[in-house]
């Protein structure tokens, strides 16, 4: 071979390994700032949730996903005859089906209701219920079926905080797929929390969870480790037979906003919020159970149906917080709900299928 091809043939390899090289470097670096982005990401945008503002909806900010959010959940154990929890009031208490809390959340601003607990078939294993809260969930369909339940990594966060009421002293724990696996159990790490009738913040990092001493599995786990792959924060009631309320009306990252007590509006004045009314600090508006509308923070007043060409297909009167308008008779689609009452005035789309 020539010289000069020689030395054309080592250009074309030095060049080519150059560009490798750099296309690497490009990449690498590339791949370096979208993980940066995306521990920023997760470590900035979990807005702490305040539950008065009546949105169900908590943005954790862990999965870049418009249609992901924060959930909260109920739980009951199983292998307790009557132990439930009821709700308030009566007309927002979800379907056993559906475990979806938004109607509570509008209702009372926060995850309220009542602990009742029976007495457990086995004496040392005492009953409980509890609140879940997920931290990312994407849900589908009208009545919010869970589509697909992340664990997406909340290290970032530090741990949580949290503003509760309480009856009675809650045991918190940090769940993942590990943690819910039966078939190999593992106990997940936990903290508890004091009973406070007057409001508590809490701000507890994940170091302060721990697996309970009585747990003698051989996989031992603490708080940071489940924090890399979270599914979710629960609250346990757990203890003897009664009846004990509850309200979670804050929740956000350790360094978060919660504020120091559940805040509750004594104020008469009827204000917008997102569409919807607040008197006496409950949320005005419609629920749709089926084919059933109920009527939650209205006293008295009438109601409208109307179809997708404004037309009146239902009218009805309301004259109690228990009061219900039928919808048996009317064809799937798209309708508008008016009220028009002594202390609310507003309009809501609901859609029967």
């Amino acid at each position: 071979m020539s010289p000069n091809k020689i030395r054309r043939l080592f250009y074309y390899i030095k060049l080519n390994i150059g560009g490798w090289i750099m296309n690497r470097k490009i990449r690498l670096a590339a791949i370096l700032l979208a993980a940066s982005t995306a521990t920023a990401f997760a470590a900035n945008s979990f807005k702490t949730w305040i539950g008065a503002e009546g949105n169900p909806q908590i943005e954790t900010g862990l999965v870049p996903d418009k249609d992901v959010y924060g959930y909260w959940s109920w739980f009951i154990d199983n292998n307790v005859r009557y132990t439930k929890i009821d709700f308030m009031p009566a007309l927002v208490t979800p379907e056993p089906t559906v475990h979806r809390l938004d109607q509570v959340i509008r209702y009372c601003g926060g995850v309220c209701g009542t602990a009742i607990l029976d007495t457990a078939k086995n004496a040392n294993s005492p009953a409980s219920v509890g609140i879940a809260f997920s931290l990312a969930v994407k849900v589908k369909g009208l009545y919010g079926e869970v589509e697909k339940t992340y664990e997406p990594d909340a290290s970032s966060w530090g741990g949580i905080c949290v503003t509760y009421t309480s009856d009675k002293d809650l045991i918190v724990d940090l769940v993942n797929e590990q943690t819910n696996d039966f078939g190999n159990y593992v106990a997940p790490p936990q903290t508890n929390l004091p009973a406070s009738e007057t409001g508590n913040r809490a701000i507890l990092a994940w170091s302060d969870f721990k697996q309970p001493s009585s747990y003698k599995g051989n996989t031992i786990l603490g708080g940071e480790d489940i924090a890399k792959q979270l599914l979710a924060v629960r609250f346990f009631i757990k203890g003897e037979p009664g009846e004990y309320k509850f309200n979670f009306c804050a929740i956000g990252p350790k360094d978060g906003t919660c504020p120091e007590t559940c805040e509750k509006s004594d104020k008469t004045e009827i204000k917008n919020v997102r569409g919807t009314a607040v008197l006496h600090g409950t949320v005005a508006k419609t629920i749709l159970l089926g084919r059933t509308l109920h009527f939650m923070g209205v006293d008295a007043g009438t109601a409208e149906v109307m179809n997708s060409l404004g037309q009146v297909v239902v009218k009805g009167t309301i004259e109690s917080a228990t009061s219900t308008l039928t919808l048996a008779h009317l064809d799937a689609g798209i309708y508008l709900v008016r009220v028009n009452g002594k202390t609310a005035n507003f309009t809501n789309k609901i859609v029967l299928k």
